[in-house]
């Protein structure tokens, strides 16, 4: 089962002159353009919105953004989008008795921008980004130039774009409109995606062919009223000038570009039909016509373009035309062009950080769940005039706020629980956005389920980690490690913000329920019971696994239950929604609707008003009102009917089943290629197999823009900020999904296996990464699972700090790590001969990047083959020391240490092999750093530190330049090594005083239960035990010295890696050993019980 994010539309309030919609009702940005989104068209993007953010490490977002239009030059009070198109039409004197005599070309004007929009660069841009390519003809007379574009101009468009991380999405909605579609849905269609290329693009990127026909016109009381209103249309203008108009020439749109046909090509055309097909014959079209192309030469001298053609057919009956070769050149160079200079290739930078990424989606989560709805607006008495509440929230807020502002020198965490939808994702992002606005507070904020991986356990705590107490020190690889770090964590966090001079901290984790339940992350084992005095924790869940152990520390979680609104409160919600819309609702309905049983959630309030706005009957309208559903799953399964019915029947229920069924939602230009397939939806069968074809390419865009029409306002982005990605808003229409329209394991079997099709052939690696290993374990394909896996390109994603557990979990289900081992050796061998690789200097990258995952999951023989090859490799080509050796010589030293901790025995051969090897590779290790490395770089002191556990020599020099950068962790090494150097000193304090400065390091860097921290303790006990055994057998009081440190060490062992792991029985043989000398037999005795017969270790 697939988990997604709680998105909970929240019910917030603002009285400045930002509002913002995204569920189909009105955005205003700045107070400078206000936009009616009659029909689901989306409101301005989160992006758009100006906070102040002191969040760690967070960019903050500005209005505008670069990358999109200029407020100062495309905001005017005067601009087309608030003109009263009603009031312009009666003061021109228009009668709709005789619209006929209208030209619409007498008022036009009136709606143009005074100034032109204004294409800022964005030139800090270093994620994908969506480009949308509106095209704009007539239907009959285009189809050559349409398929020229299609099949010549816009793949190489699309491969310019993918070069410099752009997605292009060509928006050509003239293809696949259905048959049965009426006025409304072809005219929202087909205008809602030029409001898509606006928010995305800011200046939509727009071409428009026009030759010899002007394209159909709508009679007046064909338009509805909200697109007449929304969009300010007008009699006698045809739908592809209502594109022009609203895409392009009202806003003086630098991105548009107008591909004139010359009428020359009609001395060919000699079949009547066909030169009916591609002329108007009608004078008033033929007027309008000749006024548009007029108007669009004034307006825009330097982005008109004629071209010309041949009639390849002159007797046929459709019109074929050649000679498109210039046509398109011109197309194509405009829109690199243009493209290019809004996100310049040149701006793109290094790539964002794993951690950058996460931070940003997870902003934009926050800011989109902060936006503020005009229905909402509930202005506190007497609160200043930027107050910002929460309606119908007064409490919670009050005991969230109390909880973060109180004095507590041990607070315990505090927990926001309720229902689905009650509110609790809109209360806690409302009061991240809020105390990050406050320069005294430090804020974390995490949204469960938000953005792909937010759901695993250990990317949460790794976030937790780089952001809050970032180190030069590798962060665990290990989840129970880094479990186990957490307390130490939130300890150095806390002073860190202390030292940073913040009054707080304030961690906001939402959705704790939603987390993966690997490692047992709902135990919350890793959330301590309490917090340092300068630290607090806000997190929200459902009942449940987590919720039980919130109650279950000591002491528990403060609950703060997010209550159902109140009675008054939902009135007063429907009806200021349905006003933005000129509706009401009698007292009666009104009671009817607010009584129903999960009326008290703002999801269900929203999702029904919704339903009552699109109503088309208001005779039928207490009846509708009477047959909602009352539960929230039954009003959205209700709602996704609909919807199915009315925006594309199997292609609606197919896009939902993908995007259920996909790991981390879908890209646009994934869910079109995926829809293009016969059948479309699975046939319903026992068997798990499934077969089908692929029809074409991709669905036509028109469909496209129907579906995501009617889906819309149940999906959100998802992944980086502008590539795409969609997901569903709110878990709860997952639930449905899978409930209703995915059927039993076997039919969503066949939904995982098309995905997995898919992407087994999918380009793009880091999807492929994302997805493929997903959906081959679902449908238990192992054999391609492993494939995969193998794959480098995928491979090299996945093995990365926040994913390489996951790729570990894969390769357990395959069969194990010494399958897995010899597999990459093979795979690496292969993919040096399929590349050609002959060169160390290109094999050095991927074979030792092999071998360290081969280190880490414990196959040390074959980690040791690939890196002794390399090595000698770079000797043959650079001699004995080249700086190219480093990361090689690295990975070997770590190899030799790590497996050396397993064994008991000084005396062990194979430990004694390892001390060899580790003093043969160290040296030389040493001596490249030295040589390449300024003799201060932290990275030198660090694998001098690592080094110095087969290299004593250097353990000074290692100590100097640690202390000097002031890298506690790796000094803490350095001084148990030191310590353990001098074991035999004349003065045992020398040693002493070494390892409890150690000791005290390890605990305050790493925490007790961190394998460092053991190794203190085993060397410190280990200074004892020595000089008893070799110096002074008669000195007891160092024998018991010893046990207590031994002691700790097992105690984190076990912890740590487990009873029967070989360090683990290494340390307890420890124990056993002092035990017996000190005879305590019986206790011994019972840790001899514990140990494994015949172990390597003993």
């Amino acid at each position: 089962m697939r988990t997604i994010g709680l998105r909970t539309i929240g019910l917030r309030v603002r009285t400045i002159g930002l509002r913002v919609r995204s569920n189909g009702l009105r955005v205003r940005t700045n107070g400078l353009r206000t936009i009616d989104l009659r029909e689901n068209t989306m409101g301005c993007s989160a992006s758009q919105v100006h906070i102040d953010s002191r969040s760690t490490g967070m960019q903050k977002p500005h209005l505008p953004q670069s990358g999109t239009f200029s407020a100062t030059t495309s905001g005017a009070s005067s601009t087309w989008m608030s003109v009263d198109v009603d009031k312009l039409l009666m003061a021109e004197g228009y009668d709709e008795t005789r619209s006929d005599a209208f030209h619409w070309w007498n008022v036009v004007d009136k709606l143009n921008t005074p100034t032109p929009m204004t294409v800022i660069p964005d030139t800090k841009r270093k994620t994908w980004k969506t480009i949308r390519l509106f095209v704009s003809s007539t239907f009959k007379d285009m189809n050559s130039e349409r398929e020229h574009l299609v099949k010549q101009i816009f793949p190489q468009l699309r491969q310019w774009c993918e070069g410099r991380k752009l997605r292009l999405i060509e928006c050509d909605l003239r293809w696949g409109i259905p048959k049965d579609s009426d006025t409304s849905k072809t005219l929202i269609g087909c205008l809602s995606q030029i409001d898509r290329c606006r928010e995305e693009n800011g200046c939509p990127y727009f071409l428009c062919m026009l030759s010899e026909r002007y394209g159909w016109c709508p009679q007046p009381t064909e338009v509805p009223d909200h697109i007449k209103s929304r969009y300010k249309w007008m009699p006698g203008v045809s739908v592809t000038s209502l594109e022009i108009l609203t895409g392009a020439y009202w806003d003086h749109n630098p991105n548009a570009l107008f591909m004139l046909r010359s009428s020359e090509f009609l001395e060919n055309v000699k079949d009547s039909e066909c030169r009916a097909s591609c002329t108007e014959s009608k004078e008033s079209p033929m007027q309008s016509l000749c006024t548009l192309k007029g108007k669009l030469r004034e307006r825009f001298p330097q982005q008109v373009r004629e071209y010309r053609t041949e009639v390849s057919h002159p007797n046929s009956q459709t019109l074929q035309l050649t000679g498109l070769e210039d046509f398109g050149q011109t197309v194509l160079e405009n829109f690199k062009v243009l493209i290019d200079k809004q996100y310049p290739s040149d701006c793109l930078g290094e790539d964002l950080s794993i951690g950058e990424i996460q931070r940003l989606e997870h902003e934009n989560f926050m800011i989109q769940r902060s936006q503020v709805r005009s229905w909402e607006l509930h202005g506190s008495a007497g609160g200043p005039p930027d107050s910002e509440v929460l309606l119908g929230r007064d409490e919670v807020l009050k005991e969230v706020r109390g909880y973060i502002e109180e004095d507590n020198s041990s607070p315990p965490s505090l927990a926001l629980v309720g229902s689905p939808g009650a509110g609790k994702s809109a209360v806690l992002a409302f009061c991240s956005k809020e105390f990050t606005a406050k320069p005294k507070y430090k804020t974390f904020f995490h949204f469960v389920g938000a953005t792909p991986g937010s759901t695993d356990l250990y990317q949460v705590l790794n976030r937790l980690w780089t952001d809050l107490a970032p180190t030069e020190e590798k962060i665990p690889s290990d989840l129970d490690e880094m479990v186990r770090s957490m307390e130490t964590l939130f300890l150095r966090a806390s002073r860190i913000a202390k030292k940073e001079g913040f009054k707080k901290l304030v961690l906001f984790i939402d959705a704790l329920n939603q987390m993966d339940d690997e490692g047992n992350a709902q135990s919350l084992r890793w959330l301590p019971s309490r917090f340092p005095g300068n630290m607090r924790v806000v997190v929200s869940t459902l009942d449940g696994k987590c919720r039980d152990s919130l109650r279950n520390k000591k002491p528990p979680a403060r609950e703060v239950f997010v209550e159902p609104l109140d009675y008054d409160i939902r009135k007063q919600i429907v009806t200021q929604i349905l006003a933005e819309f000129s509706k009401t609702l009698d007292s009666e309905q009104l009671s009817t609707m607010v009584s129903k049983e999960d009326a008290g959630r703002p999801l269900w309030l929203s999702v029904a008003c919704e339903e009552l706005r699109i109503f088309g009957s208001f005779s039928g309208l207490s009846q509708k009102i009477v047959d909602l559903p009352g539960q929230l799953i039954g009003l959205l399964d209700m709602v996704l009917t609909r919807i199915i019915s009315s925006y594309g029947e199997d292609l609606v229920k197919a896009t939902l089943c993908l995007i259920e069924a996909s790991r981390f939602g879908l890209l646009e230009t994934e869910l079109v290629e995926l829809l293009a397939v016969d059948p479309v939806i699975p046939p319903v069968s026992g068997s798990k197999a499934e077969r089908y074809r692929k029809t074409e390419d991709k669905i036509p865009m028109a469909k496209w823009a129907l579906i995501f029409l009617g889906l819309k306002q149940y999906l959100r982005p998802s992944g980086n900020s502008g590539e795409g990605r969609l997901d569903f808003y709110h878990r709860t229409i997952s639930k449905v999904v899978r409930n209703v329209y995915m059927g039993n394991e076997a039919d969503t079997i066949k939904w995982h296996t098309r995905l997995a099709d898919f992407f087994e052939n999918c380009h793009d690696a880091e999807r492929k990464a994302e997805e493929l290993p997903y959906h081959c374990e679902a449908i238990g394909d192992f054999k391609r699972l492993k494939a995969c896996l193998l794959e480098m390109d995928v491979f090299k994603i996945l093995y990365q700090e926040s994913t390489k557990l996951q790729l570990m979990k894969y390769w357990q289900l395959i069969g194990g790590y010494e399958i897995a081992a010899e597999a990459y050796v093979n795979a690496l061998a292969m993919y040096k001969k399929e590349n050609n690789l002959v060169d160390i200097d290109e094999i050095e990258p991927v074979q030792v990047r092999v071998a360290w995952f081969i280190l880490d999951i414990g196959q040390y023989d074959l980690a040791q083959s690939l890196l002794e090859e390399v090595l000698e490799q770079l000797r043959q080509k650079y001699g004995e020391e080249c700086k190219l050796m480093s990361g090689c010589l690295v990975a070997l030293v770590t190899l030799f240490y790590r497996h050396a901790l397993k064994f008991v025995y000084g005396s062990n051969p194979a430990l004694q092999h390892c001390k060899r090897m580790g003093k043969i590779y160290g040296a030389l290790c040493v001596k490249v750093y030295k040589k390449f490395w300024p003799k201060t770089d932290l990275e030198l002191g660090r694998n001098l530190a690592l080094c110095s556990y087969f290299c004593r020599e250097v353990i000074d020099e290692a100590q100097n330049i640690l202390e000097k950068v002031g890298e506690k962790r790796a000094l803490a090494h350095v001084l148990y090594t030191k310590a353990t150097a001098n074991q035999y000193n004349d003065d045992i304090n020398v040693p002493v005083k070494l390892f409890e400065r150690s000791l005290e390091l390890c605990m305050l860097e790493f925490g007790k239960y961190h394998i460092q921290t053991a190794r203190c303790y085993q060397l410190y006990g280990q200074l004892y035990w020595n000089r008893y055994a070799r110096l002074d057998p008669g000195r007891r009081d160092w024998l018991e010295s010893s046990l207590p440190l031994y002691g700790h060490e097992l105690e984190i062992q076990e912890e740590l890696l487990g009873p029967t792991h070989p360090i683990t029985v290494r340390a307890r043989q420890d124990n056993i050993i002092v035990l017996t000398s000190l005879g305590r037999k019986n206790e011994a005795e019972e840790l001899k019980e514990k140990q494994p017969h015949d172990h390597e270790a003993l």
